[in-house]
């Protein structure tokens, strides 16, 4: 490279910097003998400049759209502009407006005119009576991401009269996803992008830029200043800003309108109609705007969730949130969602300002819910996307457990999502997980090196537990480096503690104390079937469980908020034995099991899948009666499955006049293979015929 190219490209880049904060045009009339002047020097010192002049069709323009049934042929429209012209030399007709950063000069027609050309096409939608009032309005746009679009919208429609626009911030290559402008601006101020992109369409609209943004010490002037604002379109992503000009807006009463780029979301605040109409419809409650400054994006989460309403955010958009300071680093915005809000928002704009809207509130222009599939039309084989998945099956337990991921990592708390699919969906492809075959989602935190995980939509189960539907294998973490975690059966261990204690009185009428700690899982199962607390129904039905007449003095259901815990269920019963030549009762009284599960004996194709691995240990000591003794006692037993898979103990004995049982059963996993199947049935068998059997006294002859 030569210096002369290197000095030749530094003199265009210093060219360029002496031009980046312009953004008016000069308008040169040649009715004028200063305009002369100056136009002329203009011309003479840059010799370079372009000069564009379409003023003669643009004429023709007017001509047509004033004498509409007399400008039949060119002949006549030619004739027409020039009696319009009344002999003024087309050259003085009309304005010369010079743009220094484009280094060109466009010939336009002047105001009046200009606006009777360009805004003839919204003729009736726009009448010229409105258009007239709409040219006295003033509307200010605070940030102009979302708000470059609207601004530009806005002045297509020529909805006022002047904008006042607040942005320091630059262009940058990520911005081009749908900010409408070109790489030659990249570095520019956005500011000065929109207002020279509004001077190139109308020259004649009053625009005022604020090049530092909105600030607690320029918001009075931004709202006031030459006449207060008839609308505040606030678009900005500081949240202090956002608080800070809501509260100068009622104050001042002037109408607020907010568009969030999600699920078209537009909000109305009608400050000028009700001043004491609450600060985005009271949805973040009372904020202190110095706690809102310099937040990180990750401590800006939480309110946003509260400001976009995290059950109402779109699936997609729910996720950005999750992720926002973790693998995002600020909110996605695409360009179809910024073009549509700014189409919302002028319109809505227009009608406020013309006294045609006066409502407050939220409100929702939702193109997918809109225009979408109707499910009738959905072929009979069509699988639902990942995004209907959310909305139709997992919507609400998507919505609270990604909330509790983003709440974690907000305390700083390490967390994720996990993708799971349930038992009743089917299993997943460790090697190709396919979205579609996922459908639960719950949470992982790690703390002190140790993993739990999570799911807040069963406020009935206690920290790091799970419901037993999402124990089916393989799953996914959803981070940065995706992957799998297995969640079987295998890893659960539901053990259950239970103990009869029988007492007989001097007239032989049988007591009976219970102490039953059933498994985690037991526990909240029957927290969500029995009202634990008040549990009179249920002590009803044990007591009718009871062959023999009885009655419940005492009862009790231990824990039963503590969700972390193991619930303890005991009561105390009278049975009315009598005195009976010979008793028969089962030793197991309730806790026996009847059935066996495994009915079949035919061959099985495919596992055995147990909820989890247990072990019931059950336990009886009883007081003999008096004036009884033992007839006949069932015979202790101790059985293993497939060596130490399972194991059944039923251990019975006689001390003195007590008889003591202990009854176990126990399953060290929670699979067995097809090939299990009838050994697992054998076992099952023995343990209902052995816990069926009865003991017999037989009460003693009188000497």
């Amino acid at each position: 490279m030569t210096n002369q190219l290197v000095k030749d490209i530094a003199y265009r880049i210093n060219r360029n910097n002496e031009l980046q904060f312009v953004t008016k045009p000069e308008i040169y009339r040649l009715s004028s003998k200063d305009d002369i002047n100056g136009f002329k020097t203009l011309l003479e010192q840059n010799p370079q400049l372009e000069v564009c002049d379409t003023l003669y069709q643009q004429l023709k323009e007017l001509i047509k759209i004033k004498y509409l049934s007399k400008a039949n042929s060119p002949q006549e429209i030619e004739d027409l502009v020039t009696t319009h012209l009344n002999n003024v030399p087309l050259e003085e007709y009309g304005v010369w407006v010079y743009y220094p950063w484009l280094n060109k000069v466009v010939h336009t027609l002047d105001e009046e005119e200009f606006i009777q050309v360009r805004t003839n096409r919204n003729q009736h939608k726009i009448t010229w009576s409105e258009l007239f009032l709409l040219r006295s309005k003033k509307i200010g746009i605070v940030g102009l991401s979302v708000g470059q679009t609207i601004a530009f919208t806005i002045v297509l429609e020529r909805c006022c009269g002047e904008i006042r626009l607040a942005d320091f911030d630059d262009i940058e290559l990520s911005n081009l996803n749908r900010l409408k402008t070109g790489l030659h601006n990249l570095g520019m101020q956005k500011i000065v992008q929109v207002a020279r992109e509004i001077a190139e369409l109308d020259p004649f609209i009053k625009v005022i830029c604020y090049n530092q943004g909105i600030t607690e010490n320029n918001i009075d002037d931004f709202l006031l200043k030459d006449g207060k604002l008839d609308l505040l379109i606030e678009e900005c992503d500081g949240l202090d800003i956002k608080i800070v000009s809501r509260i100068k807006a009622k104050q001042y009463g002037i109408p607020v309108v907010m568009e969030t780029n999600d699920r078209g979301m537009v909000d109305i605040e009608r400050y000028d109609l009700d001043p004491s109409y609450p600060m985005l419809h009271n949805i973040v409650g009372d904020v202190v705007v110095e706690q809102l400054k310099n937040l990180t994006t990750e401590q800006k989460v939480p309110l946003m969730m509260k400001l976009v309403g995290f059950n109402t955010v779109s699936p997609r958009g729910k996720a950005t949130l999750i992720e926002l300071g973790q693998t995002l680093s600020t909110w996605p915005q695409l360009a179809s969602s910024v073009v549509l809000g700014g189409g919302v928002v002028t319109d809505v704009a227009r009608r406020i300002l013309l006294n045609q809207l006066s409502v407050s509130g939220r409100f929702y222009v939702d193109v997918e819910r809109i225009i979408n599939n109707p499910k009738s039309a959905a072929p009979a084989y069509a699988k639902p996307t990942i995004a209907a998945l959310t909305v139709s099956v997992m919507e609400q337990i998507a919505d609270i457990n990604m909330l509790l991921i983003s709440m974690l990592k907000c305390a700083h708390i390490n967390a994720d999502p996990v993708i799971l699919s349930t038992r009743d969906n089917g299993l997943t492809n460790v090697q190709y997980p396919i979205m579609d075959k996922f459908n639960y989602i719950v949470c992982k935190t790690s703390l002190d090196g140790k993993n739990y995980f999570l799911d807040a939509t069963h406020h009935k189960i206690g920290f790091g537990k799970l419901p037993l539907e999402c124990y089916n294998g393989h799953a996914q973490v959803i981070c940065e480096n995706t992957y799998p975690v297995f969640l079987i059966p295998d890893s659960l261990k539901e053990t259950k503690i239970t103990s009869i204690y029988v007492y007989n009185d001097s007239t032989n009428k049988m007591s009976i104390d219970y102490n039953s700690t059933p498994g985690y899982y037991e526990s909240y199962k029957l927290r969500t079937e029995i009202n634990t607390e008040k549990p009179t129904e249920y002590f009803k039905e044990i007591s009718k469980s009871y062959i023999t007449e009885n009655s419940i003095s005492t009862s009790g259901i231990d824990s039963p908020n503590n969700y972390d815990e193991s619930l303890n269920i005991h009561y105390s019963m009278q049975l009315e034995q009598g005195n009976p030549e010979i008793i028969y009762f089962n030793p197991m009284f309730t806790e026996a099991i009847k059935e066996n599960p495994f009915k079949s004996d035919s061959l099985r194709n495919y596992s055995v899948e147990m909820p989890y691995t247990t072990d019931n240990i059950y336990s009886f000591n009883m007081e003999m009666p008096q004036g009884y003794t033992i007839d006949e006692l069932p015979k202790p037993v101790k059985i293993m499955l497939n060596n130490n898979e399972g194991m059944f103990e039923y251990a019975i004995k006689s001390v003195g006049n007590r008889i003591q049982l202990r009854s176990r059963v126990s399953f060290s996993k929670a699979t067995f293979y097809p090939e299990d199947y009838q050994s697992l049935r054998n076992f099952y068998t023995l343990i209902v015929n052995k816990q069926s059997e009865f003991i017999v006294l037989r009460r003693l002859s009188k000497k």
